[in-house]
């Protein structure tokens, strides 16, 4: 990321519910990130939430969607305090920027700070808000990342 912090790609449309509920997806990225980080550092990391859906995935629905985002919370706020750089989801519908604004409440300050979201309908064929993730990612790791998702896509 432009702040020098390691880049995480979530791209939450691939979690199969048959295959693990959304706690259990939670507590893999959580595993993940204690694999990839180093004990000892104070390393911190900006989190790329991608909420577009993709050809041949399970494509849960936002609110299906809730387990794992609460479990990544909790994960993240208990085992990684302080390495949360920032946190952008993207794009997220007008309604889930209502849902932030009473959800928001609830979170310490710090953390919010941390968080963005970036308005759009999150339909399968919208391109990421390269614009406003520019402040964020640099325009070609936005390139490289849409290339590995749309290449991700399981056609018939």
């Amino acid at each position: 990321a432009k702040d020098g912090t390691r880049i995480v790609y979530v791209i939450p449309a691939k979690m199969n519910k048959k295959l693990a509920d959304g706690h259990t997806y939670g507590l893999n990225l959580a595993l993940y990130l204690h694999f990839l980080l180093e004990r000892n550092s104070m390393e911190k990391l900006t989190i790329l939430l991608d909420v577009r859906g993709g050809d041949g995935w399970p494509n849960p629905s936002a609110y299906g969607l809730m387990p794992f985002i609460r479990s990544t919370v909790t994960h993240l706020n208990n085992l990684f305090p302080e390495r949360l750089g920032r946190c952008v989801l993207y794009p997220v519908p007008t309604l889930s920027l209502y849902l932030w604004e009473m959800a928001k409440v609830f979170i310490d300050k710090d953390t919010v700070k941390k968080i963005v979201l970036f308005n759009s309908y999150p339909k399968l064929e919208n391109s990421p808000p390269n614009k406003q993730i520019a402040e964020y990612v640099d325009d070609s790791v936005v390139r490289l990342l849409e290339q590995a998702r749309i290449a991700s896509f399981i056609v018939d």
